[in-house]
């Protein structure tokens, strides 16, 4: 009996620590990682009245919300599609009036959609505090520089990647006019890190911030 209960406690062991658990684990992270970061850049647009949104900006964030539904759970990713499909067809509205009809032809949808997406993102996606091998626990306010920064550069690398097909360096941002000025606290943009995604490199307040492709 005592032999039982030891072989049942070492193949217990054993699968606490198997291989396949642990890749399991590192995928759901990754996904995890590719859900909460650009949904992070868009969750406070997506809450705004649509018709506040400008064509431009809709193109945006439905490319954003198609792409993050790949990572997401089935009904999340389903929502995040009934999303992309409005923002998608206000951006393709030619005046006002038909920006209107679409909101309005969309508007019960979307709203259960919405809530959906943002009940889930308030709930996995928690960022966790910035630190720096530097400044070991780095102040609320340089905390929220940092991630208003972080956001701002991530808008403009997706609409870079909208319009040109991949990522951007921080001169090919601002050559491209979407930003108005080199970050001071991410100076450089590293493409390809990781593998087709990059990376925002921080001063020495900010950490380095990687984002999925």
């Amino acid at each position: 009996m005592l032999l039982a209960v030891v072989v049942v406690s070492i193949t217990a062991s054993m699968a606490a620590v198997s291989p396949v658990g642990a890749v399991a684990a590192r995928r759901a992270s990754a996904n995890a990682q590719r859900f909460c970061v650009p949904t992070a850049v868009i969750v406070d647009d997506v809450q705004k009245p649509v018709l506040q949104i400008t064509p431009a900006r809709a193109s945006v964030l439905a490319l954003t919300l198609n792409r993050t539904a790949k990572s997401a759970t089935k009904s999340i990713g389903r929502s995040m599609r009934v999303m992309a499909s409005m923002y998608s067809a206000l951006g393709k509205s030619a005046s006002a009036a038909d920006r209107s009809k679409v909101a309005f032809a969309h508007a019960t949808k979307f709203s259960k959609a919405l809530k959906a997406v943002v009940a889930y993102y308030s709930t996995h996606c928690v960022a966790p505090p910035v630190q720096s091998p530097n400044f070991p626990v780095v102040s609320g306010a340089n905390q929220a520089a940092c991630l208003a920064d972080a956001q701002a550069l991530q808008i403009a690398e997706t609409e870079y990647s909208t319009l040109n097909g991949g990522f951007g360096t921080m001169d090919q941002l601002l050559g491209a006019g979407l930003l108005s000025a080199r970050s001071t606290m991410h100076p450089a943009i590293t493409i390809g890190t990781p593998p087709g995604g990059y990376t925002l490199v921080g001063n020495q307040v900010c950490n380095n911030l990687p984002v999925a492709g």
